[in-house]
């Protein structure tokens, strides 16, 4: 996953796994109330790819993974002094994280491929679960056996999540607005906005879609869209393994560092 990410795939995950874990109230009142998902969207998804594109490729036990999460959960512990409560339920730090553990399975399943082979199952799981386990409530860190026990759990606590009867808000619809658009227009040209959601809106469930206001699916646009991950997924199965991870790329492009030639 490190050496394969990149900053659309990290889009694809951050705008999917935003409106699933956003189902709840509480959460998305949380980010809303910052203004910064609905008045600078592309800035948001930025901070947010600055924090995932490092742990895909040091791993959440590393010290620069460390740092961003202490850096995250004093932004929520600010946030807590103004809307107490908001950060201290568990099951809002397990959702994403178990979303994390599956995504790229369901989308290689979605797609009409096996899914990851058992040991990358196993060790998603032991991934996510570590990310999970860095989190800070008001009350203290996240309970560490309050993760799902294994991978088969995580799938099994996201369709369960999706399926709660959470209630209907008119932030909900102004949430899925924001996020739909940031994808779209960094990825898309206008004309084709309508491609951009499907492709960030192939895991989600259809309750999800429609709690936001982001349904239905245009089935042709998304029968298309599953071919095209079908290709990109075999493709990347028969290309040799980077040797350098994007993090580390950005870094060497942004010092100025020449790529190796095969890793351009």
């Amino acid at each position: 996953m490190s050496y394969n990410s990149n900053e659309f795939i990290v889009n694809v995950m951050y705008s999917a796994t935003f409106l699933v874990v956003n189902m709840n109230p509480v959460g998305l009142g949380t980010s809303v109330h910052t203004g910064k998902l609905l008045n600078k969207k592309q800035k948001r998804f930025e901070d947010t790819r600055d924090f995932f594109l490092p742990l895909f490729e040091f791993g959440p036990t590393s010290t620069i993974h460390s740092e961003n999460q202490r850096r995250l959960n004093a932004l929520h512990m600010r946030l807590a002094k103004q809307l107490p409560g908001s950060w201290n339920h568990y099951e809002d730090f397990v959702e994403p994280c178990a979303v994390a553990a599956v995504q790229v399975h369901n989308m290689m399943r979605l797609a009409g491929l096996p899914g990851l082979p058992p040991h990358m199952q196993r060790a998603m799981y032991l991934f996510s679960k570590c990310l999970y386990e860095g989190f800070l409530m008001e009350s203290g860190f996240v309970p560490p056996d309050s993760f799902p026990p294994d991978f088969d759990a995580c799938i099994k606590f996201n369709e369960e999540w999706g399926r709660r009867p959470w209630s209907l808000s008119d932030a909900a619809r102004l949430a899925g607005k924001a996020v739909s658009e940031q994808f779209e227009e960094r990825w898309f040209p206008r004309p084709f906005h309508f491609v951009g959601r499907a492709v960030f809106c192939l895991s989600l469930a259809d309750e999800t879609l429609e709690y936001f206001g982001l349904g239905p699916r245009n089935q042709v646009v998304t029968f298309l869209v599953k071919k095209m991950m079908w290709v990109a997924f075999t493709i990347q199965a028969l290309m040799p393994d980077p040797k350098l991870g994007t993090y580390e790329k950005n870094r060497m492009r942004r010092d100025g560092v020449p790529l190796p030639n095969s890793q351009g």
